[in-house]
């Protein structure tokens, strides 16, 4: 008996220590997580971006960071540092970013969606907002002028492509421009399985404080202006799991295995000294 309960006092403390540690990595991974997505209340942490340089000269920064606040159609909010496989059909985006200090003070950044046709490379313009911090405010791309550094657009509940970009959009283009043109900050796609009709889609929101308008209902400029505007506060914010609750079990299960198997060793021993 007492050689019984030695062995499985072992076996409950090795497990238990295997449990505990593995938690542990689960928290270190949750925590990695979080510096590249958060919940739309706080900005993520970016590091090492892509493209903040000046198109016009590769050694001069144009931003010091930027980031992204995606209102998804489902009412949750995060923010990720780049576009990615992150914006889905129908989301609301708000690109956040910084001028650098040393920048020219001319440059001028885009936030442009896209729909793409089935069956052809062509993407055609859904909506496109710009901002300069120079005195170009030019929009004769079709894009509103934003009046503050933050730019927001709507996604096509369709097939999508979605551009930060520097200068202006190109209203109409099959994939590549601002690639070779070195003009693309961050970019995302998705809605392969969801065709585009022949007529634009409407985006819609069911965001508490968030109002869109279809592309082309605009007073602005352009046939592809649209208008958005972002209440002071939005609800319905969640924050994406990041598996810590799963941690805090494995820690729960691991000291309790632990403690189990030191109470089954000690009581193991102690039968085995009454016995000799």
């Amino acid at each position: 008996m007492r050689t019984f309960l030695c062995r499985v006092g072992a076996l409950a403390v090795a497990v238990g220590a295997v449990l505990v540690f593995t938690a542990g990595t689960a928290t270190v991974q949750a925590a990695d997580h979080s510096s590249t997505k958060s919940s739309a209340s706080s900005p993520p942490t970016c590091n090492s971006q892509p493209n903040l340089n000046d198109p016009t000269n590769s050694s001069t920064a144009a931003l010091a960071s930027y980031y992204f606040v995606l209102q998804h159609s489902d009412g949750h909010s995060e923010s990720v540092c780049s576009l990615g496989d992150d914006v889905q059909p129908g989301d609301t985006v708000t690109a956040h970013f910084t001028f650098a200090s040393n920048s020219s003070g001319s440059e001028e950044v885009t936030l442009v969606s896209y729909t793409k046709t089935e069956g052809s490379k062509q993407q055609t313009m859904s909506d496109c907002e710009s901002f300069s911090q120079g005195t170009d405010t030019d929009t004769s791309d079709g894009c509103s002028a934003a009046g503050q550094a933050q730019l927001t657009v709507s996604v096509p509940n369709c097939d999508f492509q979605i551009d930060f970009i520097y200068g202006e959009a190109i209203a109409s283009l099959t994939p590549g421009p601002y690639s070779s043109q070195h003009r693309l900050i961050s970019s995302g796609s998705g809605g392969e399985d969801q065709s585009c009709s022949s007529t634009t889609p409407s985006p819609t929101s069911s965001v508490s404080g968030i109002t869109t308008s279809a592309p082309g209902s605009s007073s602005g400029s352009g046939s592809g202006a649209a208008s958005s505007s972002v209440a002071s506060g939005v609800s319905g914010i969640s924050t994406p799991g990041t598996g810590s609750g799963l941690g805090a079990l494995r820690l729960a299960l691991g000291l309790l295995l632990i403690v189990g198997g030191v109470v089954a060793l000690l009581w193991g021993g102690w039968r085995r000294a009454t016995e000799i």
